[in-house]
Protein backbone atom coordinates (compact mmCIF):
# COMPACT_ATOMS: atom_id res chain seq x y z
CA UNK A 1 0.00 0.00 0.00
CA UNK A 2 1.41 3.35 -1.56
CA UNK A 3 0.07 6.31 0.33
CA UNK A 4 0.88 9.51 -2.20
CA UNK A 5 -0.12 12.11 0.61
CA UNK A 6 -0.08 12.59 4.70
CA UNK A 7 -3.04 12.27 6.53
CA UNK A 8 -4.33 15.73 7.84
CA UNK A 9 -2.67 15.99 11.18
CA UNK A 10 0.63 15.45 9.51
CA UNK A 11 0.39 17.93 7.10
CA UNK A 12 -0.94 20.47 9.72
CA UNK A 13 2.38 19.35 11.73
CA UNK A 14 4.68 19.87 8.82
CA UNK A 15 3.19 23.14 8.00
CA UNK A 16 5.49 23.85 11.31
CA UNK A 17 8.69 25.49 10.49
CA UNK A 18 11.13 22.21 10.12
CA UNK A 19 13.90 24.93 12.50
CA UNK A 20 10.70 24.99 15.10
CA UNK A 21 10.19 21.22 15.05
CA UNK A 22 14.11 20.81 15.35
CA UNK A 23 14.42 22.87 18.32
CA UNK A 24 11.31 20.82 19.83
CA UNK A 25 13.35 17.84 19.14
CA UNK A 26 16.01 18.97 20.65
CA UNK A 27 14.36 20.34 23.76
CA UNK A 28 12.73 16.40 24.16
CA UNK A 29 16.16 15.30 23.87
CA UNK A 30 17.65 17.41 26.45
CA UNK A 31 15.11 17.11 29.13
CA UNK A 32 15.18 13.30 29.09
CA UNK A 33 18.42 12.53 28.34
CA UNK A 34 18.02 11.08 24.87
CA UNK A 35 15.72 7.81 26.18
CA UNK A 36 12.50 9.17 24.55
CA UNK A 37 11.73 9.51 21.09
CA UNK A 38 9.01 11.75 19.73
CA UNK A 39 6.23 10.03 17.27
CA UNK A 40 3.01 11.48 15.48
CA UNK A 41 0.47 9.21 14.86
CA UNK A 42 -2.46 9.59 12.20
CA UNK A 43 -4.72 7.86 10.19
CA UNK A 44 -6.83 8.57 6.89
CA UNK A 45 -9.94 6.67 8.53
CA UNK A 46 -12.35 8.26 9.97
CA UNK A 47 -13.48 4.75 12.06
CA UNK A 48 -10.08 5.49 14.34
CA UNK A 49 -11.09 8.85 16.17
CA UNK A 50 -7.28 9.52 17.18
CA UNK A 51 -7.41 12.48 19.65
CA UNK A 52 -3.80 12.36 20.69
CA UNK A 53 -1.30 12.39 17.51
CA UNK A 54 1.58 13.19 19.78
CA UNK A 55 3.57 10.71 21.59
CA UNK A 56 7.30 10.77 23.62
CA UNK A 57 7.72 7.19 23.99
CA UNK A 58 10.89 5.14 26.13
CA UNK A 59 13.66 4.11 23.01
CA UNK A 60 13.38 0.33 24.08
CA UNK A 61 9.66 -0.06 23.97
CA UNK A 62 8.72 -2.62 21.21
CA UNK A 63 6.36 -1.73 18.47
CA UNK A 64 3.52 -4.54 19.77
CA UNK A 65 4.08 -2.83 22.83
CA UNK A 66 3.40 0.85 21.34
CA UNK A 67 0.89 -0.76 19.37
CA UNK A 68 -1.31 -2.02 21.93
CA UNK A 69 -1.81 1.19 23.76
CA UNK A 70 -2.85 2.85 20.80
CA UNK A 71 -5.26 0.19 20.19
CA UNK A 72 -6.76 0.71 23.57
CA UNK A 73 -8.29 4.18 21.75
CA UNK A 74 -10.50 3.23 19.57
CA UNK A 75 -13.21 0.17 18.80
CA UNK A 76 -12.48 -1.95 15.76
CA UNK A 77 -14.91 -4.23 13.67
CA UNK A 78 -13.35 -7.90 14.40
CA UNK A 79 -13.52 -8.25 10.44
CA UNK A 80 -10.61 -5.32 10.09
CA UNK A 81 -7.13 -5.50 11.05
CA UNK A 82 -4.95 -1.84 11.77
CA UNK A 83 -1.74 -1.90 10.09
CA UNK A 84 0.62 0.35 10.98
CA UNK A 85 2.97 2.40 8.02
CA UNK A 86 6.05 3.99 8.25
CA UNK A 87 7.71 6.13 5.31
CA UNK A 88 5.27 3.70 3.23
CA UNK A 89 6.44 0.40 4.55
CA UNK A 90 4.61 -1.93 7.10
CA UNK A 91 6.00 -1.92 10.42
CA UNK A 92 7.36 -4.67 11.90
CA UNK A 93 5.23 -5.65 15.71
CA UNK A 94 8.88 -6.66 16.88
CA UNK A 95 10.67 -4.14 16.10
CA UNK A 96 12.44 -2.00 19.39
CA UNK A 97 11.29 1.64 18.75
CA UNK A 98 14.84 3.04 18.95
CA UNK A 99 16.07 0.92 16.27
CA UNK A 100 13.02 1.86 14.01
CA UNK A 101 13.67 5.88 15.05
CA UNK A 102 17.52 5.87 13.54
CA UNK A 103 16.49 3.65 10.55
CA UNK A 104 13.11 5.77 9.74
CA UNK A 105 12.90 9.25 11.12
CA UNK A 106 12.52 12.21 9.27
CA UNK A 107 14.22 15.18 8.36
CA UNK A 108 12.99 16.83 11.34
CA UNK A 109 13.50 14.19 13.68
CA UNK A 110 10.29 13.24 14.54
CA UNK A 111 9.10 9.74 13.89
CA UNK A 112 5.64 9.29 11.60
CA UNK A 113 3.15 6.37 11.90
CA UNK A 114 0.15 6.06 9.68
CA UNK A 115 -2.93 3.85 11.03
CA UNK A 116 -5.05 2.18 8.08
CA UNK A 117 -7.98 -0.48 8.47
CA UNK A 118 -8.16 -3.15 5.78
CA UNK A 119 -10.89 -5.65 6.30
CA UNK A 120 -9.24 -9.15 6.66
CA UNK A 121 -11.99 -10.81 5.36
CA UNK A 122 -11.60 -9.78 1.30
Amino acid sequence: MKIKEDPEYIKNFKKTSIEKRLADVEIITDKYLNKRIPIIVDTFETKLNLKKHKYLVPKDLTMANFFSYIRKKFIVDSKDAIFVLCNNKLVNMQSILGDLYLKEKEDDNFLYFILTIENTFG
